[in-house]
């Protein structure tokens, strides 16, 4: 008697769990993130590309999401810091593992008018091609 009145509550407990749908569709949502620039001219976006208010979301989330370094430990923000005009004070950035690397990150700032190439020594010419490496 208790295996059945143990298995019929069980059972219950389950069936009245709701289950998460199952997402057979995603709706992006396009709308164009307004960049305010003042008087600085056009920037020269990638035309491949264009800044919508997801997409800007999702960059400010990737940037300080340690989940993305080899150790869970790190994430962009880590050496490129708001607080000091997205730098790094230190003479040489500390990496995963508490490694000192043998560079200081650079500074990172109007980025949208960026021509010189990503890293030190500009072997990665997109941003994207950079978060790859």
């Amino acid at each position: 008697m208790k295996k059945i009145f143990f298995l019929t509550l069980t059972s219950a407990l389950i069936l009245s769990c709701d289950k998460e749908p199952i997402v057979s569709e995603v709706n992006y949502d396009e709308t164009p993130y307004l960049l305010d620039i003042g008087s600085f001219p056009e920037p020269p976006l990638p035309g491949d590309n264009k800044l919508t208010n997801a997409k800007v979301a999702l960059g400010k989330m990737l940037f300080f999401e340690k989940k993305l370094s080899k150790d869970n430990t790190q994430s962009c923000g880590s050496c490129h810091v708001q607080e000091n005009g997205f730098s790094d004070i230190n003479k040489f950035s500390v990496g995963v593992e508490g490694l000192e690397g043998k560079r200081q990150a650079m500074a990172i700032f109007n980025m949208a008018w960026h021509t010189n190439e990503f890293f030190w020594d500009g072997r990665a010419h997109l941003l994207r091609d950079q978060a790859l490496m």
